[in-house]
This record gives structure tokens, sequence and C-alpha cells, in this order.
């Protein structure tokens, strides 16, 4: 198991999954709940305005953007391939399709896509085999 200091609190934990300690992942996790449920009363707000009455500071909240786990109805984001104002995630809807077209093209697979199911058995009698040792003694 691989030890690591917290970058927050700085105490050794057990890098396991997060990148800070437990106790800080659950302050993380308070700390957004406590945004989304201001997100949740006031759709409207700015980031500034989320910032000062929650606490979480700015970044943090543009982060949560980014990473599409909460969204404003004010575009707050630049698309990081056009600069078009995006209220969360990394593209446009544009870019975002040029940007699989464009995997398309080169053959690569998108990573978050949908698996393909897996081909069904083929159905029908099947041929059975069975294996005997020789009686000889080997």
């Amino acid at each position: 198991m691989t030890m690591a200091n917290c970058p927050r609190c700085k105490k050794l934990f057990p890098k396991v999954y997060d990148p800070i300690c437990e106790e800080c992942a659950k302050e993380e996790e308070k700390l957004f709940r406590t945004v989304v449920d201001y997100l949740r009363d006031n759709p409207s707000a700015t980031v500034g305005e989320v910032s000062d009455a929650t606490g979480a500071t700015a970044k943090k909240i543009l982060g949560y953007l980014r990473d599409g786990r909460i969204s404003i109805s004010t575009p707050e984001l630049n698309c990081r391939g056009c600069g078009t104002k995006i209220a969360s995630g990394n593209f446009c809807d544009t870019c975002a399709v040029q940007n699989q077209k464009d995997l398309d093209e080169l053959g690569i697979k998108d990573p978050d896509a949908p698996k393909a199911r897996p081909k069904p058995a083929p159905t029908g009698p099947k041929k059975v085999v069975m294996h005997t040792r020789s009686r000889g003694g080997k």
C-alpha cells in the first residue's frame, strides 16, 4: 500500500483512490454539497455569488463546472476548442462533435463511449467431445 502526505493537511495517509486523506475528502464533499444546495435554491447565481455565499473558492467552483459535477445558468467557462462561453464541461457542443469526428477518422475509440454488447453465443446443438485416458497404464 502506498503512503502519502495529504496535500491539504499534510497528514500521512494510505493513498488508494483519492489524492487527499479521508478527513479532507469528507470536508471536500461537504463543501460540494453546500455549493449544490445553494445552486438548487439560487439557480441563476454566478460563480462569484456562489463563492461568496458558500465559502468555496471560485477556482474550486470552476473545477466543479469543468468536471461537469454542477452547471450554472450563466456561462462562465471558455470552450477549450474555440473559446466560446459555456456553462459546464470543457467543450461547446460544436467542438465536441468535431472532436468526435476527428477521433472517428483516426480510428480512436472514445473510452467513455458505451461498450459494444458481446455477440450472443451460437444457438443450436453443441458438439460434445469426451476425452478418456488410454488403458495402457500411461
